[in-house]
């Protein structure tokens, strides 16, 4: 009987492990865009930090930076994730302007349930943070109301010139979930209490 529960709590354990994604390179640690998928290749790229603009990493040694090299269209980057009811999906992104009103750049982080409007949407532009201004490493999240996947994405628009000199952009870093835990380590919790019994009953 025993033996039974606990190949029952192993087999919901790999089910879950299956269906429980979790985020990938979500502080582009590879040095590169793994697990992201970008809308186009142009504009994208991952950073150490430094430069011109002394740029650093909100964590780790590497952020993604987003450049908005298309007029009025948006460069952007997204990955799908799939969250349990009570989860917590997170990012941090930064703008930075590099134009002046009246070309109103602006760029966007968004967490957003698949196939639905709810979600959470930071936005920003040149007009918000002023001409060549920018904002800090900002956090911006979401706790799912519900099981199911979950579109974490950043973009940033080049508004009215296409002159790649003045194209703002976006960072992001340090993507992550928070919250209640994984069914696989709830799975595992109990396989260590059945077995913990176990032993309790052989001993006696």
């Amino acid at each position: 009987m025993l033996k039974q529960a606990m190949l029952g709590i192993f087999a919901s354990a790999l089910a879950a492990t299956t269906t429980q994604a979790a985020v990938v390179n979500g502080s582009f640690e590879t040095g590169d865009l793994t697990g992201w998928t970008p809308a186009h290749l142009s504009g994208i790229d991952v950073y150490t930090g430094g430069g011109n603009f002394d740029l650093h990493p909100h964590h780790g040694d590497y952020f993604a930076m987003l450049e908005g090299v298309r007029e009025n269209n948006y460069t952007s980057l997204m990955q799908s994730v799939y969250l349990k009811a009570g989860q917590t999906l997170y990012g941090w992104a930064m703008f930075l302007a590099r134009d002046e009103l009246p070309q109103n750049d602006n760029a966007y982080a968004k967490i957003q349930l698949q196939n639905s409007v709810a979600g959470i949407t930071w936005t920003v532009d040149v007009m918000s943070v002023g001409d060549y201004g920018r904002t800090d490493w900002t956090k911006f999240e979401y706790e799912a109301l519900v099981d199911g996947w979950y579109d974490i994405s950043v973009g940033v628009a080049n508004i009215g010139d296409g002159d790649e000199a003045y194209a703002s952009a976006i960072l992001l870093d340090h993507v992550g979930i928070k919250g209640v835990p994984e069914p696989a380590s709830m799975a595992l919790l109990g396989l260590g209490l059945l077995g913990l019994g176990a032993v309790r009953r052989h001993k006696a």
